[in-house]
C-alpha cells in the first residue's frame, strides 16, 4: 500500500493504520491517532469516519487545527477535552 510515496506496510501488518475508500477511491488514512502519529482526509466527514473508526488513542490525544472548526466543536460535543 502507498500513501504520500511512503511505504505503509509496516502499520498495516500491526493493524494499525486505517484507511476509507469508497468505489476503489482513497479518502482517509490514519496511522493511528496520537500527538506523534499522523492522519490525513479528503473532508471533514472522512475525517470524523477516522476518528470514529480508531480503536484507540495514543497518549495525552491528537493535533487539530484550530481552523478546522467544524470538527473542533464536533469533537467537543462527543466529549473530548481541550
Amino acid at each position: 500500500m502507498q500513501a504520500h510515496k511512503l511505504t505503509r506496510e509496516g502499520e498495516m501488518c500491526q493493524g494499525v493504520a486505517i484507511e476509507i475508500e469508497e468505489s476503489g477511491i482513497i479518502h482517509g488514512y490514519s496511522a493511528r491517532l496520537g500527538p506523534l502519529d499522523h492522519y490525513v482526509a479528503s473532508s471533514n466527514e472522512d475525517l470524523k469516519t477516522l476518528i470514529i473508526g480508531t480503536s484507540a488513542i495514543i497518549g495525552p490525544g491528537f493535533f487539530v487545527l484550530a481552523r478546522k472548526r467544524e470538527i473542533v466543536m464536533w469533537l467537543l460535543e462527543q466529549g473530548f477535552i481541550i
